[in-house]
């Protein structure tokens, strides 16, 4: 990653590809072949690609077209086979679109990308298809092309047999047949026999171009240079209830292995044994990824979180009363900005600007009363009072239903809307803007926490700072969404849901915009996106995934 692949290859193609018009002493080409580059790359690079050819290209003197199969591309091999200067230079797609027109046609019929014999074709993270038997690796080995080219920073993943679907692909022979290379590579390799990893440099020395960051060129200076790199691993502490979570979790899943090794299935049942261990690693993220989001008798809650419109509320006081309410009232003056509301109007404290910049003060809305958040905090952690501070909070942990502590209609946490004045900015003269936004049973936990914190730090340092945030579950990132909208961070979000248009005004918003924070599920961009515009990587999961995160976290120095 980073290391200069797509600039090789940009470099090989504006220097080996036909000539216009056809020397007289060229054969005519076949009906199927091209003077086209084709391009396969993971589904989120599509646009990078086009981006970085175009770039790397003088004006004009490239042309490049990404193709998504389907039937507003069935031209696609009418504009590829001309060799009159019309066809592009480069076509770009998708692992899926060759697998889903190899499925469609089980190899048989050629037509899209099969129908077309390519001047050359460039696999792009190349270790998709490690799996010889997978349906992406089946699709790629069945395109034709002249000339072969598989680009890759991790060509071994998993096991040395991962280097076979490269070279099969290639079609090195005879390394290219697969019992050739189990009888030479892999099974003396299983073996131990150490004269099996001399076969595989001379199979891979006349076929690889290797650079690595250690390299220097003809002058003596590193092939890149890249800012200090600083990873700091921070251990965390569990909260009482996170701790008592994990414990009991832990305890289950104990019993649960011991009950295996019992029985002697422990090999049989591996699979269960690594969904007790991901349980655990997910609690570590957040209790509800393992147990949801449950009430004091274990029934589903519905997080009720984000903004809150008022309109909807006064028309729901409204139609409660007959008409208009004291409740709408009261709601009105407070979204109009109006920080002078009586004191008679409302149980408890005024509304107003806290030394922070933020008050946020909550109320169920069957009656309106007034509950400053604050002053409730204050009172549940000063020893000389009891915990019964909060009417809602105690006979929840009870297993009670709740009640307000005025009018004594049940309720629930979630029940209660929360009021956030926010103090103006410098640059902004509207004034401080008044919001509404449910409560909602969602709970921080320790690791949002602690992201929190550094964001903090790191945007007071440097306010233009931008942020990386890896998780390998999608679920995690939902509930990091929350706490940054709780906390009024800006941020965009990448994850394999998205359509490609849209994967494409994420990364220019971050890139471009004034969004500090990415998130990103492992999957969806865990490789070869360009985000060196980032100086900060966090990893959620405490995993690492390589090359990607090395460099995106490396590109921008602070």
């Amino acid at each position: 990653m980073g290391l200069g692949k797509t600039i090789e290859i940009l470099s090989l193609i504006h220097v080996n590809r036909p000539t216009f018009p056809l020397p007289s002493t060229t054969p005519t080409p076949s009906r199927t072949a091209s003077p086209t580059t084709l391009i396969i790359c993971p589904m989120s690079l599509l646009a990078q690609w086009r981006d970085e050819l175009l770039r790397g290209s003088a004006p004009g003197s490239l042309t490049v077209d990404v193709y998504y199969g389907g039937a507003k591309d069935r031209h696609l091999c009418e504009s590829c086979t001309r060799w009159d200067g019309r066809a592009p230079d480069v076509v770009v797609t998708s692992y899926g679109t060759v697998m889903s027109e190899w499925c469609a046609e089980m190899g048989e019929r050629k037509e899209g990308v099969f129908g077309i014999e390519w001047w050359r074709i460039v696999l792009d993270e190349a270790h998709q298809i490690k799996g010889r038997i997978t349906k992406t690796a089946k699709s790629c080995f069945a395109l034709a092309a002249q000339r072969r080219w598989v680009v890759t920073g991790t060509p071994i993943q998993n096991k040395l047999e991962d280097l076979f679907s490269l070279v099969h692909f290639l079609r090195a022979e005879p390394w290219s047949n697969y019992t050739f290379w189990r009888t030479h590579i892999s099974i003396p390799f299983q073996s131990k026999d150490a004269r099996a990893l001399n076969v595989v440099q001379t199979v891979l020395e006349p076929l690889v171009l290797r650079r690595t960051k250690a390299m220097k060129g003809a002058d003596g200076n590193a092939l890149v240079k890249l800012p200090e790199k600083t990873i700091d691993v921070e251990f965390l502490e569990f909260s009482q209830a996170e701790q008592e979570v994990y414990d009991n979790l832990f305890n289950v899943s104990k019993k649960q292995f011991s009950t295996l090794v019992g029985q002697g299935k422990v090999l049989s049942q591996y699979a269960c044994i690594f969904q007790l261990l991901m349980r655990l690693r997910q609690i570590c993220d957040h209790p509800y990824l393992v147990l949801g989001n449950k009430n004091a008798k274990g029934e589903e809650v519905v997080l009720k979180e984000g903004a809150v419109s008022l309109d909807n509320l006064v028309a729901r006081f409204d139609a409660a009363n007959g008409g208009p309410s004291y409740g709408a009232s009261v709601l009105q003056r407070l979204m109009t900005g109006d920080g002078d509301v009586e004191e008679h109007d409302v149980q408890g404290l005024r509304l107003g600007l806290s030394a922070g910049g933020l008050r946020i003060e909550s109320f169920p809305f069957s009656c309106f009363t007034r509950i400053c958040l604050a002053h409730l905090d204050g009172r549940l952690h000063d020893s000389r009072i009891t915990r019964p501070a909060c009417p809602i909070q105690k006979r929840e942990n009870e297993g009670e239903e709740g009640q307000c502590p005025i009018c004594r209609q049940g309720l629930t946490e979630g029940d209660l809307i929360e009021v956030v004045k926010n103090r103006p900015s410098s640059s902004d003269s509207s004034g401080a803007t008044v919001s509404l936004r449910h409560s909602g049973s969602f709970r921080s936990s320790t690791k949002i926490n602690a992201l929190l914190r550094h964001l903090t730090t790191w945007r007071r340092e440097k306010p233009q700072v931008k942020v990386v945030v890896f998780s390998q579950f999608t679920s995690l990132l939902n509930l990091v969404e929350l706490a940054l909208e709780r906390e009024g961070v800006d941020f965009v979000r990448l994850d394999g849901t998205m359509s490609q248009l849209g994967r494409e005004k994420v990364l220019k918003e971050f890139k471009e915009g004034k969004m500090g924070v990415l998130l990103i599920s492992l999957k969806a961009g865990g490789v070869g996106l360009n985000l060196t515009c980032a100086s900060r990587v966090v990893m959620m999961n405490g995993v690492c995934v390589g090359p990607m995160v090395e460099f995106c976290g490396r590109g921008a120095s602070d």
